[in-house]
């Protein structure tokens, strides 16, 4: 998913645990 891409580069944005999840 292109997901966990977007929480490395926007790693403080608060839906980054979203993010994390499998």
């Amino acid at each position: 998913m292109e997901a966990s891409a977007t929480s490395l580069l926007l790693p403080q944005a608060p839906s980054s645990s979203l993010y994390l999840e499998p």
